[in-house]
């Protein structure tokens, strides 16, 4: 093993999602421990400002970046130029991030010669016949270790997906730290104190569930006229969801944000928090919330129910059951010494979830894989 282990991370974009954000933070701190770090983009990026901000804070942090540039997903010759930067880089480990980035990496990784490969999933339905074989047969085959962010998306990995036990590797998200910020978000939506907020921060996609949460928020309306909700983020479904605003009567009431880098303004603000998910590893805006002591409603699914207790530090709630969601939403409203006794609850367990925990997890697997390469070839 060199003395300065060269790390890849491998990932589609800079995007304003879980899995992109963790890659930025780990990459970040690697350099502290001794790494020499590479972020690598495989699709063109929108140059937004999240983005660019991505970039600055690798750059920093001193981790370079490289962008391979494909446009789509059959844009795949652009993946030819990975297995050569791979092997005249000589990588020590390529971490991957999600399902694509997990197979390019698995294959051209291994057909470069680097020794250690971790794939890195962020949390998924198992529902998806070829995406089990392909996880299961081909990327937990060729990658030394399968990283997963809660202990239920472990036993879907190795039960469902016949990902080797001794392959499947827990480790937890974890709260990254930001720069605080000054911002008002009642003073930014023009509403008084006493406005009940209720909102989310969430790349909008599907398995967020939020046309769930905009149902639910039309019943708590009715039992209080003046509340507010708050959806902050972007996606492919927001144009979606601003439509299920208008249709269900509720879309003056509520306030779509786009992507925020100040989530601990959002957070701070909001009265209820929410996390509606599907499915979810360990939901980093869940982490946020239980920093900022935001009082959480969150669906009972995944690494959620691993990082909260229902009436201990959140209310827990079945997945896509807007009454359910309503009725927790309406109890968290009503009742300001329930709120704030399970936000200080969560903020103390959000204690478990630092990021210092994450990278020396992760700087353990990766010394350990390497030594096992090592001993490997010296066999």
């Amino acid at each position: 093993m060199t003395e300065h282990p060269s790390v890849w991370m491998l990932v589609s974009r800079l995007a304003d999602g879980g899995a992109e954000r963790l890659t930025v933070e780990l990459a970040s701190r690697l350099p502290a421990r001794g790494y020499r770090v590479t972020v690598c983009t495989t699709r063109v990026g929108t140059a937004n400002g999240f983005e660019r901000q991505q970039a600055q804070r690798l750059a920093a942090a001193g981790v370079d970046l490289v962008d391979l540039g494909r446009r789509n997903r059959l844009d795949s010759l652009k993946m030819r130029r990975l297995a050569h930067l791979l092997r005249v880089s000589r990588v020590d480990v390529l971490h991957t991030h999600l399902y694509g980035s997990n197979l390019w990496g698995a294959i051209l990784g291994r057909m470069a010669g680097v020794p250690v490969i971790v794939a890195h999933e962020h949390g998924w339905s198992y529902k998806a016949g070829m995406r089990r074989w392909v996880d299961g047969q081909v990327i937990a085959r060729l990658a030394s270790a399968f990283a997963v962010g809660s202990a239920s998306n472990r036993t879907h990995m190795i039960v469902l997906e016949g990902v080797p036990p001794e392959k499947s590797v827990l480790i937890p998200n974890a709260f990254f730290p930001r720069p605080e910020h000054a911002g008002d978000l009642r003073r930014e939506l023009g509403v008084d104190e006493d406005v009940l907020l209720v909102g989310t921060v969430a790349k909008l996609r599907p398995e967020k569930a939020l046309d769930v949460l905009l149902t639910a928020f039309t019943r708590v309306r009715a039992e209080i006229p003046a509340a507010r909700l708050v959806i902050a983020g972007d996606g492919a479904v927001r144009e979606e969801l601003e439509r299920l605003a208008r249709e269900l009567g509720i879309r003056a009431a509520t306030s779509f944000l786009g992507t925020r880098e100040d989530v601990d303004t959002v957070a701070r603000g909001l009265d209820v928090s929410v996390v509606c998910s599907d499915f979810e590893a360990t939901s980093l805006f869940a982490l946020e919330a239980m920093t900022y002591r935001s009082a959480l409603v969150c669906t009972d699914v995944g690494g959620l129910r691993e990082l909260l207790t229902d009436r201990v530090n959140a209310l827990l709630v079945p997945p896509r059951d807007p009454g359910a969601l309503s009725r927790a939403i309406l109890t968290l409203a009503r009742d300001r010494g329930l709120r704030a006794r399970l936000s200080g609850a969560a903020a103390v367990r959000a204690g478990d979830f630092s990021a210092e925990t994450l990278v020396a997890r992760y700087d353990a697997l990766y010394r350990s894989l390497l030594a096992g390469a090592s001993r490997s070839r010296a066999g």
